[in-house]
């Protein structure tokens, strides 16, 4: 929670120290006109960061202003992160409440980012709204209606989420980075069996190239105790290093290439994972084929995942 007061405090600044109007060109073409491009959006609890984009209708010469309001609906109605005396709470961050469109953009997002109580309750709602556009009128489709999907009742949705990772790397240096464990598509064949972890190579950077670093992890409940357990399935091939084209990271369990799973538990307010004690995944780098091993460059260990 305290990264959010943090988060927070920063947009206050930012909002503060934004960049002038004056030298803004706004559109001064007739029949353009701002739209919400969706009239509804579904976003998991905690899914983050996510956005809601404006639209531009018209050939605009100029830039777009547009302003919106953002308030609960229905129900159960979302309200923002807010401090009520002394205290934190709310479900959702807005970065900005106003936004400009260039002409060759057509189209800009809003900024949110949810807040996840890890509580069980019925999905909440909000209303985003265009009040005003400086450069177009507003058009018809003024407002977009937000679901913010309780995700705490499935234990596979549940468990996911961004986390802060402390560990220690190779050098017995205390680290701590973010990843995200995220789910596959209710669609999937694998929906509520795997998980796809993504970050862990924060910890060898800047050896690794891209953001595919995602490592695949194996979801169940235990059947005695009822615990929510993540499997870190490794060896696993997770990434390309920067060193040429045809080398790849390879994720060990501790210095073995046989196969392991090292195994997670979601404590019961759903905030940390756990992973045993002196457990160790080393950054292996390899051929494409990994038929040419050059060893390990990177290595996390005694680490836990908590948001």
């Amino acid at each position: 929670m305290k990264y959010l007061k943090i988060f927070a405090f920063s947009l206050g600044a930012l909002l503060v120290t934004s960049c002038s109007e004056e030298n803004k060109s706004f559109n001064t073409e007739a029949g353009v006109s701002v739209d919400m491009a969706d009239s509804q959006i579904t976003v998991k609890e905690s899914e983050g960061q996510f956005f809601v984009p404006i639209k531009v209708d018209g050939k605009a010469n100029g830039d777009v202003k547009v302003t919106v309001k953002v308030e609960g609906t229905g129900n159960n109605p979302a309200q923002p992160f807010e401090e009520h005396n002394g205290e934190w709470s709310g479900n959702f961050i807005l970065v900005s409440s106003t936004l400009t469109i260039s002409p060759d953009q057509g189209e800009a997002s809003l900024e949110f980012s949810t807040v996840d109580d890890f509580n069980i309750n019925s999905d909440r709602t909000f209303t985003v709204t265009i009040v005003s556009a400086e450069g177009a009128k507003v058009g018809t489709q003024n407002s977009t209606l937000v679901t913010l999907e309780d995700n705490d009742s499935d234990p596979y949705e549940r468990i996911q989420g961004n986390y802060k990772v402390n560990c220690f790397d190779m050098n017995g240096t205390a680290r701590m980075f973010n990843i995200s464990v995220k789910g596959v598509a209710k669609s999937s064949p694998y929906y509520g069996v795997l998980l796809n972890v993504t970050g862990l190579t924060s910890a060898c950077e800047p050896i690794f190239v891209g953001d595919g670093s995602s490592m695949q992890a194996a979801f169940e409940v235990d059947p005695e105790t009822g615990a929510s357990m993540l499997y870190l399935l490794m060896p696993q091939d997770i990434g390309k290093c920067t060193y040429a084209d045809d080398l790849r990271i390879w994720a060990l369990n501790g210095y073995s290439t046989a196969q392991a799973e090292v195994p997670g538990i979601l404590s019961d307010d759903g905030r940390t994972i756990s992973f045993p004690e002196g457990s160790m995944i080393l950054f292996y780098a390899a051929s494409a084929d990994f038929s040419t091993q050059l060893g390990g460059f990177g290595a996390i260990s005694d680490f836990s995942f908590a948001r």
